[in-house]
């Protein structure tokens, strides 16, 4: 099996761990972390790559792009949607840039 996650960084104060909750995507936060979880289940971890610097730029691309179509992308969500769509991704930047957030790799046998 093979699968990427994004999750909060480990070790975090309780004040970065609620930030790196807000900013990062819906259900983020685990009981375990994921090494932990894969062990429990009986899987063997066989491969463990960190692509937070990928996931940064792809946002960062992301940012980029919905920011050169403001105009096309106001018109199909509406102004409210667009900008506040808009100030998640800053957010979500910000965290990955502040290393509350990572993006990981795992594969298990």
């Amino acid at each position: 099996m093979v699968f990427t996650v994004i999750s909060i960084a480990p070790n975090l104060p309780p004040a970065d761990y609620a930030r790196a909750v807000g900013r990062g995507p819906p259900y983020i936060e685990t009981m375990l972390p994921y090494p932990a979880t894969l062990r429990q289940a009986g899987w063997e971890i066989t491969k463990h790559t960190d692509l937070s610097a990928e996931y940064r730029d792809s946002v960062r691309r992301l940012l980029r792009e919905e920011e050169t179509h403001a105009d096309e992308l106001r018109t199909l969500l509406g102004g409210t949607e667009y900008s506040e769509r808009l100030a998640r991704r800053h957010r979500t930047l910000g965290a990955i840039d502040a290393g509350l957030l990572q993006r990981e790799m795992f594969s298990a046998a």
